[in-house]
């Protein structure tokens, strides 16, 4: 599978960083933002990943700007955040693989470990699991498609079964 894993950050952390950015002006030196957030940049680099692959920030030469896609996100409502959210993670190659498993599933839930199974073909089991999380996590912000945590299955959310 084409993609690197996806950077274990959570919404919250992405849309943090975005906040922190635009009262900043919306551009800031990389370093500089970790040391004044109390961040180790080890810590930091992930959010800023995750914020680059879904296109709302641009990272180079130890900067750190946020793109118009990135203002667009911050600027909107919870719901038109989870729209735009929806759209950044379709173009995300992991995430279209989830959608495209639960889609041909026909609107069955899909297992966990068969999910795990698919991404250990190009994974470590910890980049596979952390992977998996992180995943859900999105795709249940975007309200692309659900988890159950007790029957441990995936499931698409019934919007998008009908597309």
């Amino acid at each position: 599978m084409d993609g690197e894993p996806l950077p274990s950050a959570e919404v919250e952390q992405i849309i943090g960083l975005l906040e922190i950015l635009d009262d900043l002006g919306g551009k800031e030196d990389i370093p500089k933002l970790a040391r004044s957030l109390q961040f180790e940049l080890d810590d930091l680099l992930p959010v800023i990943r995750a914020a680059e692959l879904l296109g709302f920030v641009v990272a180079e030469g130890g900067d750190i700007e946020i793109t118009d896609w990135g203002y667009e996100f911050l600027r909107g409502n919870i719901q038109e955040r989870k729209e735009i959210f929806a759209r950044a993670v379709m173009e995300v190659p992991w995430m279209k693989k989830i959608l495209e498993l639960l889609k041909a599933n026909k609107g069955k839930p899909l297992q966990k470990d068969e999910v795990l199974e698919i991404f250990l073909e190009d994974l470590s089991e910890e980049e596979a699991d952390l992977l998996l999380r992180t995943a859900i996590s999105w795709g249940r912000y975007a309200e692309l498609f659900g988890y159950d945590q007790d029957e441990e299955t995936l499931f698409l959310d019934i919007d998008e079964e009908e597309d």
